[in-house]
């Protein structure tokens, strides 16, 4: 078969949890003898191919592009209206598409992509499925998240500012992959996808790292940690306002992960007291060997953070805020805890509770040995290709 992708940000270096799904399942259906290539937008300039891909790059036809300097609001409206509804890049597009001539054109993050490859396919009746990485077809900035409140459906704003882009979904995309449970209710709510679109969830995927399991032994600290960018809507103040009331000599905490240099002075200033380390970058498969628990706190509806798998299938369960689709990842509490990430005394409870009974860390660690393989690469490739093939058959 042959399978174009579609994304931002795939060529010298893949950036983003979406995109490096998109990688791995890429290099694996070339493995098993499919022609595959990857239409993305970048600066950098690319190699015809990689790892046996082929990389057809399109430069960005907007007014600016990954700026050191935050734009103006009046710019940053410019470039979302020329993002939702230019055609810049249709011409080079639709030759791409032409001297490719794929078979299925899968479309994932689409934010500087534009909806144009989706009124292109559907000009040139080629089928498209795409994956709903982020809430790109409902929201304007893609979050869902005022401030520091959620949205729980699209505003009168963002509805008619996406118009135009619900109505290139509804004519171009006949499959649709959802990230998580969560991300397919709210899309279907909103009434993202045309009522014939065929649906499907399929998880990210991650290449199978050594397994092992966490029993922290009774009377003895638990190694807890954090990794992630360290911004307001992670939720890392809250997290650490719950831990100050577990006692500090029965835990130490991790922070692995960049952010502000002004909020990560005000998260050290609250917790100068506490067993807290902030150690900026790092590899995240060494950090997870030195972790007993992984916590995810995010406050707004992160879809479904990679964190959870990439450390659930070493082996390294995960208590997740009850956020997007953090609960399913966490098998809705069968591999993890869920708790909510508003509520000081949720998180503080969880911990305690496994203070003084640590062998559940350890049976959660064992569950997630059996839900390993839903997030393989080659499990995750085969769920994938048979939904091309369900959509092939219904064009």
């Amino acid at each position: 078969m042959k399978v174009l992708f579609a994304s931002v940000n795939y060529g010298g270096k893949v950036v983003g949890g979406g995109q490096q799904s998109v990688a791995y399942v890429a290099k694996q259906l070339v493995s098993q003898g499919h022609d595959v290539g990857v239409m993305f937008v970048d600066t950098e300039a690319s190699a015809p191919s990689k790892d046996g891909v082929s990389l057809l790059r399109l430069p960005p036809r907007n007014i600016y592009w990954n700026p050191k300097v935050q734009p103006s609001g009046f710019k940053r409206a410019i470039w979302h209206f020329i993002d939702r509804n230019g055609n810049r890049q249709a011409g080079e597009m639709r030759r791409y598409l032409r001297e490719f001539a794929p078979d299925v054109v899968h479309t994932n993050v689409m934010c500087g992509l534009t909806r144009a490859i989706w009124d292109e396919c559907a000009r040139l009746n080629i089928p498209v499925v795409h994956t709903v990485h982020d809430y790109y077809i409902n929201c304007l900035s893609s979050g869902m998240r005022k401030g520091d409140v959620n949205c729980e459906k699209p505003c009168t704003f963002c509805t008619m500012a996406t118009a135009s882009t619900k109505r290139s979904v509804h004519r171009g995309v006949k499959g649709v992959i959802f990230v998580s449970d969560h991300m397919q209710r709210v899309h279907n709510d909103a009434g993202a996808f045309a009522s014939d679109t065929l649906q499907t969830i399929i998880h990210g995927s991650f290449p199978e790292p050594a397994y092992r399991v966490r029993q922290p032994q009774p009377g003895t600290r638990l190694n807890l940690g954090y990794i992630g960018r360290i911004v307001r809507d992670k939720g890392v103040m809250e997290m650490l306002a719950s831990l100050r009331d577990v006692p500090q000599d029965r835990y130490r905490l991790l922070i692995g992960g960049l952010g502000s240099e002004a909020y990560i002075e005000q998260l050290k200033a609250f917790a100068k007291d506490m067993p807290v380390e902030f150690l900026g970058r790092v590899e995240p498969n060494g950090f997870y060997d030195k972790l007993d628990l992984l916590i995810v706190p995010s406050l707004w509806h992160d879809p479904a953070p990679r964190v959870v798998y990439e450390a659930g299938m070493s082996g390294l369960p995960s208590i997740v805020a009850n956020r997007g689709g953090l609960p399913q990842l966490a098998g809705h509490g069968e591999r993890g805890w869920v708790y909510e990430p508003t509520a000081k005394a949720d998180l503080t409870a969880i911990v305690n509770r496994l203070l003084a009974n640590p062998t559940e860390v350890g049976e959660k660690a064992q569950a997630w040995q059996q839900a390993r393989n839903l997030f393989t690469v080659p499990s995750v490739t085969d769920q994938t290709m048979q939904f091309y093939q369900d959509v092939l058959a219904r064009f």
